[in-house]
């Protein structure tokens, strides 16, 4: 069945990124993830099959202090993702980097402090009059507004997330990656080889006579881009051999979803929604 659940508009960014919050206060890992960088491996499930990460799960589950879960995951609907409550945030900020986990309690003390009961000074002029007012209320609608364009600017971001990173498919050979990213293929092989991260080895296939395949740069393979796969393939006297074939991991389709978004031929919001 699928959990329908509403997301309050929140006010804590970290590195531009705004995290988001589910019905309880609880925040979005995958917002987190973006914020460290979206990098595979620090994507969620990564964290939350971690036996700390369970053994802290399960001690918050039997805390009192919380009233609602300390995770909660949505499937399907425009919320859709991981929350979690504030502990498991700096949990996850600290298994990605000290660095990170700093920023990350930067952020949190300075919106708490201003969330603060204390007595402090309004944040803007009460206003005297009815023009003051409706000029107040101007100005808050468009800071409201503001977020709000942020948060539909992220949306094709997070969709491509978690179609590529937080997929459980394989990696994609040159022509699949191509279809999906809405790029011809001809059009995708030759930026990988003129931007430099695939090669072909001098001449021709003597077999094909045309150009040898291409093959990845071992810096991108480092990246976790692209990789090299051997398979079998049968020759015209039925012997088998090995042949490599380069492949585009999920890293590597989001890499060239941004890098190559000038190829394709739809928008960068339609192809972000594309099945993967």
């Amino acid at each position: 069945m699928e959990i329908v659940m509403s997301c309050q508009p929140s006010s804590i960014q970290v590195a531009g990124v705004v995290i988001t919050q589910d019905a309880h206060g609880r925040y979005s890992l995958n917002d987190l993830h973006r914020a460290a960088g979206a990098e595979l491996r620090h994507q969620p499930s990564n964290f939350l099959r971690l036996d700390a990460t369970r053994e802290m799960v399960a001690a918050l589950t039997r805390s009192s202090d919380l009233r609602n879960g300390p995770v909660e995951s949505i499937r399907g609907g425009p919320n859709q993702g991981t929350y979690v409550c504030e502990d498991l945030v700096y949990d996850y900020a600290m298994w990605v980097s000290a660095e990170f986990r700093v920023k990350v309690i930067q952020v949190f003390k300075t919106h708490q402090r201003g969330s603060s009961l204390a007595p402090v000074a309004p944040a803007f002029a009460v206003p005297k009059t009815l023009p003051e007012a409706l000029r107040l209320a101007a100005d808050l609608a468009e800071q409201v507004e503001a977020q709000q364009a942020q948060l539909v600017a992220q949306k094709p971001d997070v969709d491509l997330a978690r179609r590529y990173l937080d997929s459980e498919g394989r990696d994609r050979c040159l022509l699949d990656a191509a279809t999906a990213l809405c790029i011809p293929p001809n059009t995708f092989y030759a930026a990988l080889e003129s931007e430099g991260f695939c090669y072909r080895r001098p001449g021709l296939n003597r077999k094909k006579k045309k150009k040898n395949r291409l093959l990845p740069h071992a810096e991108f393979v480092t990246k976790g881009y692209l990789v090299n796969r051997a398979r079998l393939a049968k020759g015209a006297k039925g012997v088998e051999r090995d042949v490599g074939q380069t492949m585009v991991t999920r890293a590597g389709m989001a890499f060239f979803h941004h890098r190559f978004a000038h190829l394709s031929t739809r928008q960068p919001e339609q192809l972000a929604l594309l099945d993967a």
